[in-house]
């Protein structure tokens, strides 16, 4: 920017002439101020215009206008308006009107489903409101809805609050009250479940453990040593009753399935620790991958070879007939509803889960409530329950 002369100058046969050209370099175009969203805006009554960052400013020259920016509201729009350094003005609009057009927003504290054992007290979690305009409203929630912990059912909470707009929101939370001899006879309608957890015990399996425990269901936990520091667990699922089985020592597939040898170490370092935790020795086992897994292949053949010596030396192994899917998806109602929907379809499901898997913790709620309330029973696998085995691939 600024002002500049150019001289020309011709001497020709001893005529000198010159001429000077006064040229100004200056800016003469405005910014350009664009919105990230040009609908219609709805503002609060309370409104304060500073808190509107909605925006960008391009100039050919200026590099940081955000800040220069300029807004009022005047018949029905809200302008942005901006001035460059060189005195180029830019401004843009969009419709506006002043009212609060959105609901609050309420929070529950824990769980939208809530499972009690019939006598079992509840105990309210409690629930925060938030509005957009007016910021916290959780003291003018109202509460309705009661439980019955005595009777066997479902019961909903119910949660309302409205701001000074009359905007409304609601939420309902449900409480299912359930009797644990509910499903405990097999013979109501012969369908058994077979909760089964891989790679733990980890600092998770003491939430499975609880669950377990609350819902008095016992499972299958194929255990490992991936997490030395939490082998104390393996003493506790034995005293409450759960079946222990082997999945590995080390979960390192290249490992375990170099050799019979090698696989057949590896499972006795792992029973070695079973022992130490526990007193007894165990014969469930579980190949990492499953018998059907294929990473096996660099050692052609390993699989069948092992499936076999496992029968000869006395050991039963399991496979799945139901995955939850808990190694694809944090999402606990999918979890859950792959296995429901795979126990609607099986006699005898064994359901492969982990417990290394947060997720699993709401998932496993809803899955022992479904069977519970359904008529199934869940039971830990053992020597005698029926075998579910995967086609061998190698």
């Amino acid at each position: 920017m600024g002002t500049y002369n150019i001289n020309y100058s011709i001497n020709y046969k001893k005529i000198k002439k010159e001429y000077k050209l006064e040229t100004i370099v200056t800016d003469l175009e405005s910014p350009i101020i664009t919105l990230e969203n040009t609908n219609k805006k709805y503002i609060c009554p309370n409104y304060n215009l500073d808190d509107f960052k909605d925006y960008k400013v391009i100039d050919n020259y200026d590099t940081d206008l955000e800040n220069k920016v300029t807004k009022y509201i005047k018949d029905g729009k809200l302008y942005y308006t901006v001035e460059d350094s060189h005195g180029n003005k830019g401004e843009t609009n969009v419709d506006v009107e002043i009212a609060d057009k959105d609901a609050p927003n309420i929070i529950l504290n824990g769980y939208e489903d809530i499972y009690l054992l019939q006598g079992t007290e509840y105990k309210e979690p409690g629930v925060t409101a938030y509005d957009t305009c007016e910021g916290n409203l959780t003291s003018k929630i109202i509460i309705s809805g009661t439980v019955d912990v005595n009777k066997i059912g479902e019961y909903q909470i119910t949660y309302s609050v409205e701001d000074s707009s009359k905007n409304k929101q609601t939420k309902t939370r449900t409480i299912h009250i359930y009797n644990s001899s509910i499903g405990q006879d097999v013979k109501k309608n012969g369908k058994i479940v077979y909760l089964t957890f891989d790679d733990g015990p980890n600092a998770y399996t003491k939430n499975i453990l609880s669950i377990l425990d609350k819902y008095q269901v016992k499972a299958t936990f194929f255990v490992t040593n991936q997490f030395g520091g939490y082998q104390s667990l393996i003493k506790e699922m034995y005293e409450n009753g759960h079946s222990l089985a082997i999945h590995t020592y080390s979960h390192q597939y290249k490992n375990i399935y170099n050799s019979e040898e090698d696989y057949f170490n590896d499972l006795n370092k792992m029973d070695k620790i079973i022992f130490e935790q526990t007193g007894i020795h165990t014969k469930l086992v579980r190949f990492p991958g499953g018998s059907s897994n294929t990473i096996s292949k660099f050692n052609p053949g390993i699989m069948t070879r092992l499936s076999k010596l496992l029968n000869d030396k006395g050991y039963k192994y399991f496979d799945w007939n139901i995955d939850s899917g808990d190694t694809g998806t944090i999402n606990s109602n999918k979890i859950a509803n792959n296995v429901i929907n795979g126990m609607k379809s099986n006699k005898n499901s064994v359901v492969l889960m982990h417990d290394i898997k947060y997720a699993n913790k709401e998932a496993l709620e809803k899955i022992i409530y479904y069977g519970l309330t359904n008529g199934y029973t869940f039971l830990p696998l053992d020597e005698n329950s029926p075998t579910v085995h995967h086609s061998i691939n190698n």
